[in-house]
């Protein structure tokens, strides 16, 4: 396992991808199973910069492999409940002109990811998503 806290902010993102790339080369992660995991980093963390006050804590992530699948798990320390992730969007249905603004970006990760997860606690909010590796 490996971990590292980030500043909460959209400029911190170059170096999230950094992190994440050296940890699912050494893992020999496939391109689709990088690609997916990038994804879901860059969405998750950005809702978290957009949704939660900046703070001295920042967003710790930490990488690790749980039997055939890399864990995933951001840890914001001011984050309130993360309720827009407790149900998938109703409005994939309707024409692209009526249908509210977000939602969409948690869509694409839960069909990219193997599980996604969300927890808060008085310690603030947790998002963990699992990748299957497929060397």
């Amino acid at each position: 396992m490996t971990e590292k806290t980030f500043r909460k902010e959209i400029g911190a993102l170059d170096e999230i991808f950094t992190f994440a790339a050296e940890f699912l080369d050494r893992l020999r992660a496939d391109s689709r199973c990088v690609y997916a995991v990038h994804l879901a980093l860059e969405e998750l963390f950005t809702n978290m910069v957009k949704y939660s006050p900046a703070d001295s804590h920042g967003v710790r992530i930490l990488l690790s492999v749980d039997q055939d699948a890399v864990r995933v798990a951001l840890v914001d320390h001011a984050g309130g409940p993360f309720a827009a992730g407790a149900r998938p969007p109703d409005h994939l249905e309707r024409p692209l002109e009526e249908r509210p603004v977000g939602g969409l970006g948690l869509h694409l990760v839960r069909s990219m990811v193997d599980t996604l997860d969300f927890s808060h606690s008085a310690g603030g909010s947790t998002v963990t998503f699992t990748k299957r590796l497929e060397n």
